[in-house]
């Protein structure tokens, strides 16, 4: 029985040890889709790079994309989509499952205010996973 035991707990010890923690990796683009004025389709693409499922939960309010000065995207936004209409329960949205390799994409479309017109804009996308994603920059038109 003792050596029965020992085994169980080199297998369990082993099996623990070749499955890593949920590992995901989020990358995002846009896209000018017309002008004048200036509107974005931007997509973020959240994929499980490891080996056991992962549960990202819904966003609870809208996404909302940011358009910032600077590549750094760390000063004051130039202007950020509205996403004040939150869902209070959180019993309405299912969190979302990755399994291992698989992937999800997020997207949204908005229109830019004209008041950044001419000007080069560093864009990301704000509440995924409590993170904030780049998605490239563009000039609007």
């Amino acid at each position: 029985m003792p050596r029965l035991f020992g085994l169980l707990c080199a297998l369990t010890g082993v099996a623990c040890a070749s499955s890593t923690a949920p590992r995901l990796s989020y990358e995002g683009h846009s896209a000018i889709v017309a002008t004048s004025p200036t509107v974005v389709d931007a997509v973020v693409t959240v994929r499980n790079l490891g080996s056991i499922t992962a549960n990202i939960p819904a966003p609870v309010c809208p996404l909302r994309i940011i358009a910032y000065d600077t590549a750094e995207r760390d000063d004051e936004p130039l202007w950020a989509s509205s996403g004040d209409t939150c869902i209070t329960t959180l019993q309405t949205r299912p969190p979302i499952v990755l399994g291992p390799g698989d992937f999800y994409d997020f997207s949204l479309r908005q229109t830019l205010p004209t008041t950044l017109s001419g000007r080069r804009v560093f864009l990301s996308i704000s509440a995924i996973g409590g993170r904030q994603v780049p998605i490239g920059q563009i000039i609007v038109k």
